[in-house]
């Protein structure tokens, strides 16, 4: 049998074992992580887009032509015009037709004093569609119809029929039914993009009644005839519209799509956590092999609440840290000096992507990258063995079971693994965040039993080496979790947010939990009672209860209760001022900004139990140790998020655990001039190291 490390006991075959899996498991996911860090990196290339319906409503309202306030946009990066489809609604606003329900167009007649309008059966409630009759505008007329007769559900007639010098297209449904419904994109729709050098983004809306397969291959025979390179297709609608051709041509759609060597673009959901998926777009997708290029549409929101500086880092930040590969523009939509404030941002936004690396030219999908069954597992094994690992030290009792847990475990998860890949990589993913913090927690409650000092203070110098000894080593054991849910989620689907890891929360509660259970296991509240959970626990119910105690309750229930408040995506109204300040400094000065909850909190934290650790006060160890854990916390969190990029997670955190040294250091030094200071005044020093109890670690 091989020695030990102190304070740990000795390796027997079963823990080589774990060990062996655990190796294993993370050696099978290298190959994957370093194809992932290499296709993360090759994809570099990003297009700003405008929309044109907002941008040509700024040009009206600013007295300039649409074409000229583009080539400015052009000129600073701006290189694609997202083209919407023609809709009524559309021609009206622009002078071709005239839409009016047939009870207005009577109204109008009368008004005119024009001959009886109950000769021309004119039904008060359908619409009517009224242009020119000349020649010039057959293509027109014939546009219109053929979109509609696409669009409008079956049994919905469409009639043409002459009245004076005008063409009236009758439709039996009331104007609020027909105005929107998408009619495709006439030889002019890209006139504006063309006459500018831009490329253009086709905005295809779907309908309830679906598209017959004519109906689609003329819908991609208008956009194919443009005359303006086009790269992606992107979906108007809401997340209730479905796609063009759902659900019974969307196998067309993709051939089509794949056939033009056009994208499929597809909108970041609002909640940022996954994607606007319209009814046919996850299908589509799959049916692509995943040849989909994310766009984040900018919201007017930010655009308004946002100053310039903060604007610009936020619309970088998504782009770097999202995978998002086109950026849909929309205007400033108020105040003075729009289209100068407008340029500016958008020049800038330019400026910033291409100081970070990132191309301006029109995007390409990301390789397919995919995790198989092997790998899964493998490393799901590892989190077996590593959890058992855990659970050995938190409860010793299991050890008298021997190899039996882990097999029945393993077999167990090795056969979900095989049978069910969504549920696995979720629950393995969840677990290996929770046992890789829990085990880096148990290492640092075992070391109070290695920081018992001798009645004189030592050195800041040597409580300061010891402690970040326990930095690194903390941190390097949650890593090898983090490293694992890298590689088991590094797949196409969780890059491109089609799948998001729920497990997120679960890291939030069990880090912590973990925390103490480990110091039940490890420390305990007493030597009175036996190590573990319930003996604690059932001595401290014995003990009486005084107001420090209820204090100290109340105090840790605050803490807690804000730091569930600010776990995830907070809004900045509940953000203070100064911690905005702060990351509005951090995110100027840093590529990526570091969370502060864990160079503020956590590493801090971890060194303060350490320096309590030797003081032997056991309930400000516990305190500090809980606090601690929430470094780990934040790491594994880092981590989690499959979308950033694993080079700039990494970066991330090697700049957390660098600030978190520097404000640990200034705190763990603070504190110990205070014990100095302390002992020097009233003398009273540290108390007597004790024995420590039979089977424990040696001190």
């Amino acid at each position: 049998m091989c020695r030990a490390p102190r304070g740990l006991p000795a390796l027997n075959w079963h823990r080589r074992i774990l060990i062996l899996l655990i190796v294993l498991g993370l050696a099978s996911g290298l190959p994957d992580l370093a194809a992932r860090i290499s296709t993360e990196q090759a994809n570099n290339r990003v297009e700003l887009v405008a929309d044109e319906a907002s941008f040509v409503q700024l040009a009206d309202q600013s007295g300039m032509a649409p074409a000229t306030l583009l080539r400015r946009l052009k000129a600073v990066g701006v290189q694609g015009l997202g083209v919407p489809e023609e809709t009524l609604a559309s021609l009206d606003q622009e002078g071709k037709v005239t839409v009016l329900s047939g009870a207005a167009w009577i109204d109008a007649r009368r008004a005119a004093g024009v001959m009886n309008s109950s000769k021309l059966s004119i039904d008060p409630l359908s619409t009517y569609v009224l242009l020119p009759a000349g020649k010039a505008d057959l293509p027109l007329r014939s546009f219109i119809v053929s979109g509609l007769n696409a669009s409008l559900a079956a049994g919905v007639t469409v009639v043409q029929r002459l009245v004076g010098p005008e063409l009236a297209i009758s439709i039996a449904e009331p104007p609020s039914a027909v105005e929107y419904l998408p009619l495709g994109f006439p030889p002019q729709a890209f006139a504006l993009a063309r006459s500018v050098g831009m490329d253009a983004v086709p905005r295809p809306e779907g309908t309830a009644t679906g598209y017959s397969a004519a109906a689609v291959k003329n819908l991609f025979a208008q956009i194919a005839s443009a005359g303006v390179p086009v790269h992606t297709v992107l979906f108007a609608g809401t997340s209730t519209t479905p796609v063009p051709g759902y659900p019974r041509q969307l196998g067309m759609v993709a051939k089509l799509l794949l056939a033009s060597g056009w994208n499929l673009g597809v909108l970041e959901d609002a909640s940022q956590l996954t994607n606007v998926n319209q009814p046919g777009t996850l299908q589509l997708n799959n049916l692509m092999n995943q040849q989909t290029v994310r766009v984040y549409s900018v919201p007017p929101w930010l655009l308004t609440q946002y100053r310039h500086s903060e604007a610009v880092t936020s619309l970088v930040g998504s782009v770097i840290e999202r995978n998002l590969r086109i950026l849909y523009l929309h205007p400033i939509p108020s105040g003075a000096h729009r289209v100068e404030r407008t340029i500016s941002l958008y020049q800038d936004v330019v400026r910033v992507l291409q100081a970070d690396g990132m191309r301006i030219a029109p995007p390409r999908p990301f390789a397919v990258l995919r995790v198989h069954t092997t790998q899964r597992v493998l490393q799901s094994l590892a989190v077996v063995a590593a959890g058992l690992w855990l659970l050995e030290l938190l409860f010793p009792g299991i050890r008298r079971f021997g190899y039996q847990p882990l097999a029945v475990l393993g077999t167990l998860v090795a056969l979900l693994a095989v049978g069910s890949k969504t549920l696995s990589v979720e629950l393995v993913g969840m677990a290996a965040a929770s046992v890789s913090g829990g085990l880096a927690m148990y290492y640092l409650a075992n070391l109070w039993h290695r920081w018992r000092w001798p009645r004189r203070l030592p050195s800041f110098g040597a409580v300061w080496g010891r402690g970040v000894l326990a930095m690194l080593t903390t941190a390097g054991i949650t890593f090898l979790g983090a490293l694992l849910i890298a590689t088991l989620l590094g797949d196409t689907p969780h890059i491109l947010d089609w799948q998001y890891f729920r497990g997120v929360k679960v890291t939030y509660l069990g880090i912590p939990f973990l925390a103490f259970l480990a110091f039940c296991a490890a420390v305990g509240f007493s030597d009175e009672a036996r190590r573990g959970l319930w003996p604690q626990v059932l001595w401290l119910g014995k003990q009486p209860v005084n107001y420090r105690q209820v204090a100290a309750y109340l105090l840790v229930a605050v803490i807690g209760a804000i730091y569930l408040i600010r776990s995830g995506n907070v809004s900045v109204a509940y953000v203070p001022g100064i911690e905005i300040r702060m990351r509005d400094f951090l995110e100027s000065h840093l590529t990526f900004r570091p969370r502060e909850k864990e160079f503020l909190v956590g590493y801090p934290s971890l060194l303060m139990a350490m320096l309590f650790a030797g003081r032997r006060h056991r309930w400000a160890f516990l305190f500090f140790l809980v606090g601690a854990s929430v470094s780990q916390v934040s790491l594994v969190d880092t981590f989690e998020h499959i979308r950033t990029p694993f080079m700039h997670s990494l970066l991330r955190e090697i700049y957390g655990w660098t600030l978190g040294l520097l404000t640990a250091t200034i705190s763990l030094f603070v504190a110990w001039c205070a014990f100095r200071l302390w002992d020097r005044q009233w003398g009273k020093g540290l108390p007597p190291a004790t024995e420590p109890e039979p089977g424990s670690p040696p001190s």
